[in-house]
């Protein structure tokens, strides 16, 4: 027999903090001494247009596109000055595909838990509202070298007859992005993940 606790959402936000600060603990070797380094981040829907302009410059600064950024789309990632340290968006693409795209963090804040973290709330977002009973597919459009953290949350390289199954917008983005990756001599690829709605 299954237990079902139901938590506040002042409680959720408070076991996520904590899951949070565990999740980015991390040690450090130096010297011969262990040091405990900490610190919490918080990620929440984005609440302003603020939060907006902020992601299209970063991701201007990156080469990244910023014109589809959607507020609605987004999750944004603060530490504990609430200072904005990543973001990322999902969005539906059609029916069966979303796109998650735009995932990004302040470079002094990588490889401690954040894009991952971002990541998977994002997915959780998609599957919360998600309005059809069908399998989803989610997509995305990296460069080579992301390819392990990805596939680190479930993604894999999309099969030729996975991405012209695609909707068509995502195939020009696609194409436009790999004659882009071509000329910056960095390729492009897409991954795709199979996530079941949770209603």
């Amino acid at each position: 027999m299954r237990t079902c606790i139901s938590l506040s959402t002042c409680q959720r936000s408070f076991y996520r903090w904590i899951w949070n600060l565990f999740w980015v603990s991390f040690l450090l070797f130096s010297g011969g001494d262990v040091v405990l380094v900490v610190f919490a981040f918080d990620i929440r829907p984005a609440t302003s247009s603020s939060d907006v302009q902020a992601a299209r410059l970063n991701l201007l600064r990156q080469a990244m596109n910023p014109l589809s950024i959607k507020q609605e789309h987004m999750l944004v990632a603060h530490n504990e000055k609430d200072e904005m340290i990543g973001f990322g968006q999902i969005r539906p693409l059609d029916e069966t595909h979303a796109e998650l795209a735009s995932l990004f963090v302040q470079e002094n804040y990588r490889r401690q838990g954040v894009g991952g973290m971002l990541v998977e709330r994002l997915l959780e977002k998609h599957r919360q509202e998600s309005k059809t009973s069908k399998k989803q597919k989610v997509c995305l459009l990296t460069l080579q070298p992301t390819v392990p953290f990805y596939e680190a949350h479930g993604f894999r390289l999309a099969t030729k007859s996975e991405r012209e199954a695609l909707p068509k917008a995502f195939l020009l983005e696609f194409m436009a992005g790999s004659v882009l990756s071509a000329v910056l001599q960095n390729n492009i690829v897409c991954m795709i993940k199979y996530t079941e709605d949770s209603g």
